[in-house]
């Protein structure tokens, strides 16, 4: 890029940079609060224009850049919220608000992977700024490549005027900025999500999350309820397979329980077992189904955080049901009621069955299974799910056995003696 002239106010922003001071928040710009806190040339006139559009549209604007080096990640986000306050755009007292129609882009010139940021408040969920990863990631390896070049100019109108085109702000979901101001908030708003240069939030054994890189506390439970869900699903799902395995109801590992409790003498508690047995099967095939469809990388991509933290949800509670009495339960109470060893207790059962119990009883054992839900209720889902299923054939093997332990003692009542008696009368 050739010479340009410096225009006199941005070299009046400019001398106290030259001096060693932290200049304040420029007010100069009437698009954009601007702090640029650097010892790189900033046409200030420039990365103003470039934020016209966005307040025209409604929206307010922090440039921020700084060559300080934070410590770390969270050094570096806690700066951030401290300039983001001090522009007026964050409440450091109400748990993480950030402006409904507010955008803020914020650099450091040192070369550090989470060093570029944009954060943007609820008029921006879910628009192509909030779920199009790789774009996103162009426009963030743009702004720190020119950084990295001394080009601070070209980074911030480009970075300005890239997220106003990717923003899209003609088609997006959400309402306009200037209606948000009475509108009611949505249910997951809280902060505004922050997309970080460079990375992928590392979590649930290693793997990557793009674009879900989200700094802001709501963001960040999101995430990490969608991570919970995705391993807590798993090990349902498996746990609920090893009892319903063998195709048929009837090569079950519960209906061999079933059988052995004595049950196939009632004809109709028979039929009653083996239908709640082929259901749970079915509606496990179709939750195996759900559960790969959203791994499925095209869909990852079209859903936002939301959409993928709720379609877990609602595949979690296609497994455990929404019966108080599962929803109420603990790991270990969820635990028990996948692992027949525990239920059986000491009750003796064929070799070959409790090989299978043991097989059980190791995967399953210790293994976290229970979500607490934030976004589906229970009520809009299946009333009974697979657990539910499973816990009445349990009760069903229970009662069989207790029957049985419960008749020697009732055979060995004594009988009333029958008398010949009339009912009214008494003997001489």
């Amino acid at each position: 890029m050739g010479f340009r002239p410096i225009p006199l106010l941005s070299l009046c922003l400019g001398l106290p940079l030259l001096m060693g001071h932290r200049p304040a928040l420029a007010q100069s710009c009437a698009y954009a609060i601007l702090r640029l806190d650097t010892q790189q040339y900033v046409d200030t006139d420039a990365v103003c224009e470039a934020a016209r559009p966005w307040s025209e549209a409604g929206y307010q604007v922090l440039v921020y850049l700084t060559d300080a080096r934070p410590a770390s990640e969270n050094d570096w986000f806690g700066q951030l919220d401290a300039v983001e306050s001090e522009a007026g755009l964050r409440d450091l007292t109400q748990g993480d608000s950030f402006e409904k129609a507010a955008i803020a882009l914020a650099a450091t010139t040192t070369d550090l992977p989470y060093g570029v940021s944009l954060t943007y408040g609820e008029a921006l969920y879910d628009s192509p700024l909030d779920t199009e990863a790789a774009r996103v990631e162009a426009l963030k390896r743009t702004v720190r490549d020119r950084l990295a070049a001394q080009d601070a100019t070209w980074a911030l109108t480009t970075g300005l005027q890239e997220s106003f085109t990717l923003a899209d702000l003609a088609s997006a979901p959400n309402a306009s900025p200037q209606s948000l101001t009475t509108a009611p908030e949505r249910v997951d708003s809280g902060g505004g999500n922050r997309i970080l240069a460079g990375g992928g939030l590392v979590a649930g054994g290693g793997g990557t999350v793009g674009i879900l890189v989200l700094r802001r506390q709501r963001r960040k439970q999101l995430q990490a309820q969608l991570v919970t869900l995705q391993s807590h699903v798993a090990n349902l799902l498996m746990g609920t397979e090893q009892l319903l395995t063998g195709g048929e109801p009837e090569n079950t590992v519960s209906y061999q329980l079933f059988t052995e409790a004595d049950g196939e003498r009632y004809p109709d508690l028979t039929h009653e077992v083996v239908g709640q047995l082929g259901q749970a099967r079915q509606v496990l095939d179709q939750a195996f189904q759900v559960h790969s469809q959203l791994q499925d990388p095209p869909v990852q991509e079209q859903q936002s955080l939301v959409q993928k933290v709720e379609a877990w949800e609602r595949l979690y509670l296609t497994i455990v049901g929404t019966r108080d009495r599962i929803q109420q339960m603990s790991d270990e109470d969820l635990q028990t009621l996948l692992n027949p060893a525990l239920i059986l207790g000491t009750t003796a059962v064929s070799a070959g069955l409790t090989t299978q119990l043991q097989t059980i009883q190791q995967h399953i054992q210790n293994t976290p299974l229970k979500v607490k839900l934030m976004r589906v209720q229970p009520e809009d889902t299946d009333k009974e799910g697979i657990l539910g299923l499973i816990e009445r054939v349990d009760a069903t093997i229970s009662r069989l056995r207790q029957a049985v332990k419960d008749a020697p003692q009732q055979l060995a009542q004594p009988k009333p003696v029958a008398s010949n008696c009339p009912p009214n009368s008494r003997p001489a």
